[in-house]
């Protein structure tokens, strides 16, 4: 039976099926939610969740071979290396990471 849900609820879906641990199509399938609304509305939703972190283009650098002073440098996914100084945001890092995880 098809349902109509907001951004809200099914933004709530998604928690349901991360914490479920069954695939995507085993938990639509068990909750009978549309295969292709569920990914419709899990892309539009990701997309508005990137554009709220207000993500800016990057100029790439020369690398250095070591890490600035007291500081420290990680590789991701082999093709970004992200070096920060003392002080830095361990909050904006992880924001960081998780969106150049997704690039891959």
């Amino acid at each position: 039976m098809s349902q109509k849900r907001s951004a809200a609820e099914w933004a709530e879906v998604f928690e349901q099926w991360k914490m479920s641990g069954v695939s995507r199509r085993a938990f639509c399938a068990e909750r009978q939610i549309s295969h292709s609304s569920f990914g419709y509305w899990k892309a539009r939703l990701e997309r508005k969740q990137e554009e709220a972190v207000g993500l800016v283009r990057v100029a790439p650098q020369r690398l250095r071979t070591e890490s600035p002073a007291g500081g420290m440098g990680v590789m991701v996914a082999g093709k970004y290396r992200v070096e920060v100084g003392t002080g830095f945001s361990a909050e904006v890092l992880m924001k960081l990471l998780d969106v150049l995880e997704r690039r891959r």
